[in-house]
């Protein structure tokens, strides 16, 4: 456009925008960051997964197939976690073992002796050997609190906790305690709690510590005389709770169904007001197991002929004056239950650390193709990897070894066996889901 009077600029301003024009920044900010401004430190990132019965139980053998444990390390390489919490560890008692022994004769004498063993132990020694196969350079360690007086394992109602962690990177675990607490089994709160010290200046300029409960709270301490029943022999405690932590719960059934307790745990620990993760860290039972249970006519429980072909249960167990169950046929039909959480405890501290993440880890989407996913949850977002890699698919490869090792009669291909499969998988692995979070400190 030309203008018929153009305002006259004077020479002042045009020497200015000449040197505007030729000051060479182009593109660079109007403001830089300072070269020493301290760096922000790196996150870390926690994993809590109960591994139901690890060690052997009444529903679980001594040793988990090869399988499972393959499925543990490598979900926990690809989220790459750097503390791993593992309650529950069980071991076995009143295994008879042949013992050599010399009768007041000189006679030698073989004789059947009751004798404990250590299987839940042995059992987080694969996962560790698999761990640092995968991850060479990780320097993974596994810890367990042991009794200064023998250097025994300390177990409490014949169960204990693990430590696992990511050596890189300076992190370093210098000390295990005991802690006293309330005994409440509706919490899975045993009476006493592991605390595990962590240092590493990249992280955190002061020790974080972790906590959880040491052993298990089994479905029969939930009864009132079980409930109140002090456990014997519990260890002593050589520390106070710390002002800060984070704390792992893991209870029997849902942790939501005693409110009350659960929100005078988290004001005793002045834990930071923090939502729980989605429901789903316990999976509820499958159709035929629980109709007992909602239908008092009925006594017995069901066996089911195929727990991960549920069309082949319909024929086989279903009879004119039955329902037929409703089986999930999307991944939003798949019903769980909370059981397990991660608190952060520092309410009591200046700088307390950024929750980035709080979530439980979905064994059903990590079992699923991603061709599977995009169909079984078609209305669903995919999950990203911020601020922790998602576990879509990560146990693809797992899920379809177990399915070719376990006999089966053939199952239709529908959505709904197919669900079936990846539960029948998760539960192969424990009845618990992990639950994961990244914490940033200042």
């Amino acid at each position: 456009m030309n203008l018929d009077s153009a305002i006259p600029v004077s020479p002042a301003l045009k020497a200015l925008a000449k040197s505007a024009e030729d000051d060479g920044r182009g593109d660079e900010p109007a403001v830089t960051p300072c070269p020493f401004a301290p760096k922000e430190k790196a996150p870390l990132r926690f994993l809590l997964w109960h591994l139901h019965q690890l060690g052997g139980g009444f529903h679980r053998p001594v040793v988990r197939p090869d399988v499972a444990i393959e499925a543990y390390a490598t979900l926990v390489h690809r989220l790459k976690l750097d503390i791993c919490i593992l309650p529950g560890l069980t071991r076995t008692v009143g295994a008879r073992a042949t013992v050599v022994k010399t009768d007041l004769a000189g006679r030698v004498q073989l004789v059947m002796e009751d004798a404990v063993e250590d299987t839940g132990a042995r059992e987080v020694l694969r996962i560790l050997q698999q761990l640092k196969d995968l991850d060479p350079s990780g320097g993974w360690q596994a810890r367990f609190l042991t009794s200064d007086v023998d250097g025994k394992y300390v177990y409490l109602s014949d169960s204990t906790t693990c430590v696992l962690f990511r050596g890189a990177e300076g992190l370093t675990l210098s000390k295990l305690d005991v802690v006293d607490s309330r005994r409440v089994p509706s919490l899975g709160l045993t009476g006493k709690l592991l605390c595990a010290t962590f240092q590493s200046k990249a992280h955190a300029a002061e020790p974080v510590h972790v906590m959880a409960p040491l052993g298990a709270i089994h479905e029969g301490d939930l009864t009132e005389e079980g409930g109140t029943a002090p456990p014997t022999p519990a260890p002593k405690a050589t520390r106070s709770a710390p002002e800060s932590s984070l704390v792992a719960l893991s209870a029997p059934t849902d942790l939501l169904s005693d409110r009350a307790a659960f929100n005078q745990f988290r004001s005793e620990m002045e834990a930071l007001y923090q939502l729980p993760p989605q429901e789903g860290s316990v999976l509820r039972d499958d159709p035929w197991k629980s109709i007992p249970e909602a239908q008092a006519g009925l006594l017995a429980n069901f066996s089911a002929v195929a727990l991960d072909n549920v069309l082949l249960q319909n024929e086989h167990m279903h009879w004119d004056a039955m329902e037929l169950p409703k089986h999930p046929e999307n991944l939003k039909e798949v019903a769980g239950a909370l059981a397990d959480t991660l608190l952060p405890c520092f309410a009591a501290v200046d700088a307390p650390p950024r929750v980035e993440e709080l979530r439980v880890v979905d064994l059903v989407r990590a079992a699923l193709s991603a061709q599977r996913l995009s169909v079984l949850d078609a209305e669903g977002e995919a999950r990203g990897d911020n601020p922790l890699p998602s576990e879509d698919s990560l146990l693809v490869g797992p899920r379809e070894r177990f399915q070719s090792e376990t006999e089966r009669p053939p199952r239709e291909a529908t959505p709904v066996n197919e669900l079936a499969e990846c539960r029948y998988f998760s539960a192969a692995l424990s009845t618990h889901w992990p639950v994961v979070a990244q914490l940033r400190w200042p």
